[in-house]
């Protein structure tokens, strides 16, 4: 069946059940979140628009602001202009990321929540989608992302003030805490800590800058500072168990602690959902431990369900250069060249990345079968 009459159908047993029912059934979410998981895996940018509710995505952006009506009319022009996450996760996925669906579920009041994930050389993001029901359809109204500790709606809620020049004090504090999160990413740590020790203070009833301090803790501190703060968080904001979970799993994971790292990862897949993803966190928690053995074992677990991720290969040849196993190395780059796009660009590379194992016959021969290829 096309995907378009896929959609059709579902549009049919939505206006079926809204009839009858209050809400729909769960398999309905279920069926709904699984067919935007395809589309948007194939790239269907068309037929997935529709999902997401521009309105109630505006009514939950705006909510808190006292805007007339030139300026709601503006908000709206900017979300329709920039907000769009259908064709980032295409963007994402056409990039290599892994996109899929984790979970369904209701909460404590049964509104009904998916879970999708996005996994990207080492970066991950998890987003628990709020859906709901129109007589004709499911739509998407928001989702929360659960490792920056915000809504969609939160972040467009800043972007809207900026673009509007409404100054308050929210709106000055959450652009600081950009600027932290910014320095985070290029790895500026003792900027990032410096910014965050001045606004902490006052900052203490703000998920978003406690988050920013766990995220921040895990990179510097070992674990039992982390665990600490995430107690201390947990006390304050106990609706974000599973932030503060993949925070706690992120420093066991750092400090080789195999233990309290499955421990972190069996609470996310009873809040989040199973996904093979936690194969690869393991494997680091092992691979920090000096476990190879068990990191490899897990590496082919992960491999075994996310084949087209390049970056789990380099992973694996990492833990054999270490243990100056060359020809199990070589032999994964004939595997990477069978399985992915082989530019001569690789050979300078990893022989950059793996300069002992030039002494190697095997892997000698595979860049002299690469450099005559491109001769070919």
């Amino acid at each position: 069946m096309k995907l378009k009459s896929i959609f059709l159908l579902l549009t049919c047993v939505a206006c079926l059940w809204s009839c009858n029912k209050k809400d729909l059934s769960d398999d309905a979410y279920i069926n709904f979140a699984k067919q935007l998981e395809q589309a948007i895996i194939t790239g269907n940018i068309n037929e997935i628009l529709t999902a997401f509710d521009t309105e109630a995505f505006l009514t939950a952006v705006t909510s808190g602001l006292e805007l007339d009506e030139a300026q709601l009319n503006t908000a709206r022009e900017y979300i329709q202009n920039y907000w769009n996450p259908a064709q980032l996760k295409i963007d994402n996925v056409n990039s290599g990321a892994d996109f899929r669906f984790i979970k369904f579920y209701r909460t404590d009041q049964g509104e009904p929540r998916a879970v999708f994930r996005t996994y990207f050389n080492g970066s991950i993001a998890i987003e628990d989608f709020e859906l709901f029901h129109t007589k004709d359809n499911i739509k998407i109204k928001d989702a929360f992302a659960v490792i920056s500790g915000i809504k969609w709606s939160d972040d467009f809620r800043q972007q809207i003030c900026n673009h509007l020049n409404i100054i308050n004090e929210d709106v000055n504090h959450i652009n600081k805490l950009i600027l932290v999160n910014r320095a985070i990413y290029e790895e500026q740590l003792e900027q990032a800590d410096s910014l965050l020790f001045y606004l902490l203070p006052s900052m203490q009833n703000y998920a978003y800058a406690r988050i920013m301090e766990l995220n921040l803790a895990c990179l510097q501190y070992e674990y039992d500072h982390v665990q600490t703060l995430a107690t201390s968080f947990l006390k304050d904001f106990p609706q974000y168990k599973s932030t503060a979970a993949f925070y706690l799993m992120q420093s066991a994971l750092r400090n080789g602690l195999v233990d309290e790292t499955n421990t972190h990862i069996a609470t996310l897949i009873s809040l989040l959902g199973d996904d093979p993803i936690y194969y690869v966190y393991s494997a680091w928690a092992y691979q920090n431990a000096d476990a190879y053995d068990y990191a490899l074992q897990s590496l082919d677990s992960a491999i075994n369900y996310l084949p087209g991720m390049f970056d789990l290969y380099i992973d694996k040849m990492d833990i054999y250069y270490t243990l100056h196993q060359y020809d199990k190395l070589t032999d994964i780059l004939y595997l990477i060249d069978e399985r992915f796009y082989a530019g001569q660009e690789d050979v300078s590379y990893f022989r950059k990345r793996y300069p002992s194992a030039e002494k190697n016959e095997n892997f000698a021969r595979w860049i002299q079968n690469r450099q005559q290829n491109a001769k070919i």
